[in-house]
């Protein structure tokens, strides 16, 4: 996770990440994350890329409103968002990450599971407070039935 004023700075963030992207199994990130990881915004992908062909790994490219990479056993698998309005920005990524682990663990396929993340967050972003907000399995399937993704 990348916070600017939690670095002393760019540079120590992009050693800091790198080390931890080759030890890690599963890496979810942004496309500023992965960049910095790359010691350049533009390289971003290229390094998810590179992280992924380099050992079993599952990686998750996200790219906010373009949606998400994901990156795994030498498949590459683009998803979208489903567009919502945003009323704030908080809680995104932590629901996210709560969507696609629970669905993984539920059983789902790998693309169900970043599709049903970017639901949680979707519906997340759009209801005031973080935790309150994080929906139910019922509600959650009602939103991927009645609100369709963003074309990709």
């Amino acid at each position: 996770d990348y916070r600017p004023y939690s670095w002393p700075s760019a540079e120590v963030a992009s050693e800091v990440l790198s080390r931890a992207g080759e030890e890690s199994d599963m890496i979810v990130g942004n496309d500023e994350e992965f960049g910095f990881m790359a010691g350049d915004f533009k390289k971003g992908l290229n390094k998810a890329r590179d992280l992924a062909s380099s050992g079993n790994r599952l990686i998750i490219y996200k790219m906010g409103e373009e949606g998400a990479i994901t990156l795994y056993n030498n498949e590459e698998i683009r998803t979208s968002i489903f567009p919502t309005t945003a009323v704030k920005p908080n809680g995104a990524g932590d629901s996210f990450m709560a969507g696609l682990l629970s669905s993984i663990a539920a059983g789902f396929d790998l693309k169900t599971s970043v599709i049903r993340g970017s639901a949680c967050a979707s519906i997340v972003v759009s209801l005031p407070g973080c935790a309150p907000a994080m929906p139910r399995e019922e509600q959650l399937n009602e939103f991927i039935k009645n609100n369709p993704m963003k074309e990709v």
